[in-house]
């Protein structure tokens, strides 16, 4: 046996080691794979504008949760006010933003609303798709909620979205006022540029 003071060596086993070897490697993955999980939920993937007349900018990651807003104008800052969107769903976020638009007399909930819904095309973005869901899933949520609206979306590019920079209205907001245009050939762009989506829709829908 062993005295007192004696210094003995210690070895250690294969498996033992590759034990250990095993702990540090989990630690080490969970460290790293954590943080690879924070900068996937905080980095920005995807710009949602969301069209009434107040309009929102909404920056979504990867998750498709909201971790900017982004108001467009001062009726959007108005009702905004005092709301936190952050790490909400994006279609949850979009009710929201419908909710607080009746709430302040901008959507009727007894009329026929509407809701524009845009993204900006690029090649490594599935926009399109995503903005299907999204205006599916707003559509089901607001029928639930009783607010009457059409929810539209649009994909925009960037040359579109540089000439609405110019104009001053939302990329989403241009692409349907050119087509009111296009339809009603007595209005033109500036006219228009106040108009609400609802409008802006409505002027479409009558010319056909």
């Amino acid at each position: 046996g062993a005295r007192i003071g004696q210094e003995v060596d210690f070895i250690m086993s294969k498996a033992a080691k590759i034990a250990v070897s095993s702990v540090v490697s989990l630690a080490l993955l969970f460290t790293l794979g954590f943080g690879g999980y924070t900068n996937f939920i905080a980095s920005a993937h995807t710009f949602v504008t969301v069209d009434i007349n107040p309009s929102v900018d909404l920056e979504l990651n990867a998750l498709d949760q909201v971790i900017d807003v982004i108001p467009n104008n001062g009726d959007a800052e108005a009702i905004l006010e005092g709301t936190n969107l952050d790490g909400m769903n994006i279609s949850d976020a979009v009710c929201r933003i419908a909710e607080l638009a009746v709430e302040n007399g901008y959507l009727d909930p007894n009329a026929e609303n509407s809701i524009l819904l845009s993204g900006i095309d690029n090649e490594d973005s599935d926009i399109e798709d995503k903005l299907t869901t999204i205006q599916e899933e707003v559509q089901t949520k607001l029928a639930n909620r009783s607010i009457k609206s059409t929810v539209l979306s649009e994909v925009v590019g960037d040359e579109l979205k540089a000439l609405a920079d110019e104009t001053g209205v939302t990329p989403g907001k241009l692409l349907l006022m050119e087509k009111a245009v296009r339809l009603n050939p007595d209005l033109d762009l500036e006219t228009i540029s106040d108009w609400s989506i609802a409008k802006i829709s409505a002027a479409i829908k009558d010319a056909y």
